[in-house]
């Protein structure tokens, strides 16, 4: 899409809007609604490539005799309103794509920790099933359940409950040091998600031993209760019935 329109928006620079001049008019036209379809940087780049290439071309005259533009007066003024056109379409693109960021990160991503949320989680976790049949390559699930956490945000309130979290959430982050999927399940539920290698056991009680470790929050020192569930893919998926 983004490409037939540069394309398109070449040819008409190049014709000076065709035999009547008014192709710059329809290009604009269509642009405006168009823009919408286009990757971030053509819809950005377009206008600006359009208005600067069409100013050149109007500076060459040479235009087909029934144009518009072979009359001075307009060929003069006729870039106001098509840098009006390309400026409110920058600034229109670049307001809806962060408004869409914006709008994906409410619906993606838990508030208090910035992990992704239970729905995001739950995609991730269907790529890496994808990854599994595609290549073969399994994964384990470990989910952390956080006790108490009524207790704390009851004795010391939401914000220092999000402090807490954020604490915790660092520790999950250097275990999977980059390599894993971090997401928020529940309100008290983490999942983890790491390759599927062996030793799991193991690993498990020393993330757990590592999660246990007291934080420090402000001027206390938490002491977490957390329990840990385990689910290999693919040996400990269902087969179906």
């Amino acid at each position: 899409m983004g490409l037939g329109f540069f394309l398109g928006s070449t040819l008409t620079i190049l014709d000076a809007g065709g035999l009547y001049g008014l192709g710059s008019l329809y290009f604009l036209v269509a642009f405006s609604f168009g823009y919408l379809l286009f990757d971030y940087f053509m819809a950005l780049a377009l206008p600006v490539y359009f208005l600067v290439g069409f100013a050149l071309r109007l500076s060459l005259g040479d235009f087909h005799p029934e144009s518009i533009y072979n009359d001075p007066e307009i060929a003069s003024r006729v870039l106001f309103p098509f840098a009006i056109s390309s400026f409110l379409g920058v600034v229109g693109n670049y307001s809806m794509r962060q408004l869409e960021a914006h709008l994906s990160s409410l619906a993606y991503r838990d508030q208090a920790t910035e992990l992704p949320n239970r729905a995001k989680f739950e995609e991730l976790l269907r790529d890496e099933v994808v990854r599994f049949n595609e290549k073969g390559r399994g994964f384990i699930l470990y989910a952390f359940k956080l006790h108490h956490l009524s207790r704390i945000s009851g004795n010391r309130g939401v914000d220092y409950l999000n402090e807490v979290l954020r604490g915790f959430v660092d520790r999950m982050r250097d275990l999977c040091q980059g390599d894993g999927i971090v997401g928020r399940i529940s309100e008290s539920i983490f999942g983890l998600v790491l390759a599927n290698e062996p030793g799991v056991d193991q690993r498990a009680r020393e993330m757990i031993e590592t999660l246990y470790d007291p934080l420090r929050i402000r001027d206390s020192i938490e002491y977490l209760q957390l329990s840990c569930g385990i689910l290999r893919y693919p040996e400990d998926r269902i087969a179906p019935a």
